[in-house]
C-alpha cells in the first residue's frame, strides 16, 4: 500500500513538473515572438530612415553636390535624372513662388532670392548629370574637372587627380584657388537664369517658334536678374495680344457667344487666362497652346480636318463666365478639354508646361469617351452592338466599321466618331487582327474600313486616302444618302412662322 501511495505522489509530481515546464516554453516562445516582432518594426523604421534622410540631404545639399540637389545616387538611370529635374524645376521655378503675408518685404525678397538661386542650382546639376560625358568626368574629377572639360581640357590627360563629384571637395583643387567656383559653361561667365531657363523650356517644349521672348520674358517686374534684355512696357503689351483674330498658329480665340457645347464638331483644349496678366504662367502656357495648335494643324489638311482643336478665352473681361466653366477655386492661366459641353480642367502642374503632354492628355480624354467607338469581335457583337442599336430611331442603320491589327483605338478615328456623332452613325472596331471576323468581310490587308447598311443588306467599302478630310467627306456623303434630312434653323423658323399664321 505504502508503495503504491508513494507511486501516485511520483506521477503527480511529474505531470505537475510537465505542465510547470510547458507553462514555462509558452511563455519563452511568447517573448522571443514578441522579441522578433520588435526587431521586425524597427528594421521597419530603419529602412524609412534614409528616404527621410535623402531628403534632408537634398534641402541642404552642397551647391557642389550635383546629386544631392537632385535627390539622386550615382546609380540612379537617366530617366530617374530627368524625373526628378522636372519635378523639382517646377516646384522652385521662380513663377512658384509665393511671398508670405507674415514676414515683411525685405524677409520675403530674402527668400525669393533663396528660391531662385535653388531653381539655378536644380538645373545646373541637371545640365551636367543629363549629360553622358559631363557626368562621367563630374564622377571622377569634381567640379574642376568639369571647368577643364570645357576649356576643351581633357582632366585626365591633364593628369588632374581631383576629387569625384557627389559631396564635398577640399579646398585648393587644380590650379590654385581654392574651394567650390562657378561652373563656367560657356567664355562669358558662369551658370546663370538664362541658362536655367533654356534647359528648362528645352525640357517642357517652350523653346523655338511661336511668340518671341520664351521664357526669359517670364518677369514682368523684375526678378533674379540678367537673364533678360529689357523690361516691355505695358501699354507695348497691350497692343500686342497674346492671340489675334486668325492667329497663325491656328488657336482659335473665343468667348460666351462661341464658347464650345454639347453640339460643337470638334473635341477642343481651351486656354483660359487674363490678357492683362503677362506673368510667367500666362506667357509660357500662352506658347504651348501655339506649339500645340500649330502641330495640330500641320498633322491635318485644314482647320476642320484636325483631330482636336486648341481655343483661348479671355477673362478679363467676364472672369465670373470663365469661372462658371472652370468651376470654383480654378485660377486662371488654366487649361480645359471640351467633350460633348463637359469642360474638365488640366490640373496636373507639369502636363499644364508641355505641348506634348497637353496633346497626350487631351487624346486620352477623347479616347476615353464611354461608347464612342464601340469594340466588337464576332458576328454576333456586329449584330447586337452596332445594328441593333440605332442612334436614329425610323432611319436606316448605318454602322462604320474599322478592321485594325492595333489593339488601341486610333486618335484619328476617334476623332472621326466624335465629329459625326450626331449625324446618325454606329461606330465599332475590331482590333488585333480578328482572322474570323475578317474572313467573313474578305479582308486581304489592314486597315479596311467599311459601312454595313441595314440589317448588313449592303456593305460599302472604304477606298480613298487614310486622312481626316477625305474619311469625313465619305461619311457626309453616305449620311445624304441614307439618312433623312434634317431641316436647318432657317427652315425650323420659316415653318413656325407658317404655323403662326395659320
Amino acid at each position: 500500500m505504502g508503495y503504491y501511495r508513494k507511486s501516485v505522489h511520483l506521477l503527480a509530481c511529474h505531470f505537475l513538473l510537465t505542465a510547470l515546464l510547458s507553462s514555462l516554453h509558452r511563455e519563452i516562445c511568447s517573448a522571443e515572438a514578441a522579441d522578433g516582432r520588435r526587431r521586425q518594426q524597427q528594421q521597419r523604421n530603419n529602412s524609412r530612415r534614409p528616404n527621410n534622410s535623402s531628403r534632408s540631404q537634398q534641402q541642404e545639399a552642397s551647391p557642389d553636390d550635383y546629386y544631392g540637389i537632385l535627390g539622386v545616387s550615382k546609380r540612379s538611370k537617366e530617366k530617374d535624372i530627368k524625373s526628378a529635374y522636372r519635378k523639382l524645376a517646377l516646384k522652385y521655378h521662380p513663377d512658384k513662388f509665393k511671398p508670405d503675408p507674415n514676414l515683411s518685404d525685405a524677409a520675403n525678397e530674402k527668400k525669393k532670392a533663396k528660391h531662385n538661386d535653388k531653381f539655378v542650382q536644380i538645373s545646373l546639376a541637371y545640365d551636367v548629370l543629363g549629360d553622358e560625358k559631363k557626368k562621367k568626368v563630374y564622377d571622377q574629377y569634381g567640379k574642376n574637372g568639369l571647368d577643364l572639360l570645357e576649356k576643351g581640357i581633357d582632366p585626365e590627360e591633364a593628369g588632374f587627380g581631383g576629387f569625384p563629384g557627389g559631396g564635398e571637395s577640399p579646398g585648393g583643387g587644380f590650379g590654385g584657388g581654392g574651394g567650390s567656383h562657378a561652373f563656367n559653361f560657356n567664355s562669358g561667365g558662369g551658370f546663370g537664369n538664362a541658362d536655367a531657363f533654356k534647359i528648362f523650356e528645352n525640357m517642357f517644349g517652350g523653346g523655338g517658334g511661336g511668340m518671341g521672348g520664351g521664357f526669359e520674358d517670364m518677369f514682368g517686374g523684375g526678378g533674379m536678374g540678367g537673364g533678360r534684355g529689357g523690361q516691355r512696357s505695358q501699354q507695348q503689351q497691350e497692343e500686342q495680344p497674346l492671340f489675334k483674330k486668325n492667329d497663325a498658329s491656328g488657336v482659335v480665340p473665343l468667348g460666351k457667344l462661341k464658347f464650345p457645347d454639347s453640339r460643337a464638331k470638334h473635341p477642343w483644349l481651351l486656354f483660359f487666362y487674363d490678357k492683362n496678366a503677362r506673368d510667367g504662367a500666362t506667357t509660357q502656357y500662352a506658347e504651348q497652346a501655339k506649339i500645340l495648335s500649330e502641330k495640330v494643324l500641320k498633322k491635318g489638311k485644314n482647320k476642320n480636318s484636325v483631330i482636336f482643336k486648341v481655343g483661348a478665352v479671355d477673362c478679363s473681361e467676364d472672369m465670373k463666365f470663365c469661372q462658371s466653366k472652370l468651376g470654383k477655386g480654378v485660377k486662371v492661366p488654366a487649361f480645359a478639354t471640351v467633350l460633348n459641353g463637359r469642360v474638365s480642367v488640366v490640373d496636373d502642374d507639369e502636363t499644364r508646361w508641355s505641348a506634348k503632354q497637353l496633346h497626350e492628355h487631351t487624346t486620352d480624354a477623347l479616347l476615353a469617351i464611354e461608347g464612342l467607338v464601340i469594340n466588337v469581335n464576332s458576328a454576333q457583337h456586329i449584330e447586337t452592338r452596332l445594328l441593333g442599336s440605332s442612334p436614329s430611331p425610323g432611319q436606316t442603320t448605318v454602322a462604320i466599321l474599322l478592321f485594325t491589327d492595333k489593339y488601341e483605338t486610333s486618335p484619328l478615328y476617334a476623332s472621326l466618331a466624335y465629329r459625326h456623332r450626331q449625324d446618325g452613325f454606329v461606330f465599332g472596331e475590331s482590333r488585333a487582327k480578328n482572322l474570323q471576323l475578317g474572313k467573313e468581310y474578305g479582308l486581304k490587308k489592314y486597315p479596311l474600313l467599311v459601312a454595313l447598311i441595314g440589317d448588313q443588306e449592303k456593305v460599302v467599302r472604304y477606298d480613298g486616302a487614310l486622312d481626316s478630310e477625305s474619311l469625313s467627306n465619305w461619311l457626309d456623303g453616305l449620311a445624304k444618302k441614307y439618312f433623312k434630312s434634317k431641316p436647318n434653323e432657317s427652315q425650323r423658323k420659316k415653318k413656325q412662322q407658317e404655323r403662326a399664321r395659320s
